[in-house]
């Protein structure tokens, strides 16, 4: 994936949600962290979910990819909690954060707490391997840093909304619980 030059500066960051409770409800298997903060943008902005398709542009403080994609992963959950990583500009996903305190996938969040961190896990976890959907065409570029094989292969959203048709492509899926499909 090639970086778009970004207009603000980007640092590997850990963000984490403290959860009311444990009731998570996950839609296509995965949280995404870039979908968490495109909710909140339309949540700052004041739009409502019927006005969303009318918007062309969702400015997002993450890394941008190729395709309006971004360095941002799944969501590692646990304990009533939620880790996610970025590449992102820190002040500007805490204010966007400030707008999620109730999610109908997280649930009730308690609080959020965005702290740098050494190195980029947006894409590849050194424990938790694969943090998000890879187009089977980009996969190439990632067969020496993670073991592929283990990951399900099927249509899936590489940005927000995720559920959208046209945002989904043939992907290596971050999910380690089923059966991993072969994609060739």
């Amino acid at each position: 994936m090639r970086d778009i030059p970004s207009h603000l500066p980007t640092k590997p960051l850990k963000v984490t949600a403290y959860l009311a409770d444990d009731k998570i409800t996950i839609q296509n298997d995965i949280v995404m962290f870039d979908a968490v903060l495109y909710e909140a943008w339309f949540r700052k902005n004041g739009l409502k979910m019927d006005e969303k398709g009318g918007v062309k542009f969702v400015g997002l403080p993450l890394r941008q990819f190729n395709g309006n994609r971004w360095a941002a992963s799944r969501g590692i959950i646990g304990n009533s909690k939620i880790e996610f990583y970025c590449m992102g500009t820190k002040n500007k996903i805490q204010d966007l954060l400030s707008y999620i305190i109730t999610d109908r996938t997280l649930g009730i969040v308690d609080g959020w707490y965005v702290e740098d961190i050494e190195d980029d896990y947006s894409l590849i976890h050194p424990k938790y391997g694969l943090m998000r959907p890879v187009p089977v065409i980009e996969a190439v570029a990632l067969k020496n840093k993670v073991n592929l094989d283990q990951y399900p292969c099927r249509m899936f959203g590489v940005k927000p909304p995720y559920w959208k048709e046209v945002n989904k492509r043939l992907c290596y899926v971050p999910i380690v619980s089923e059966t991993p499909g072969d994609c060739c």
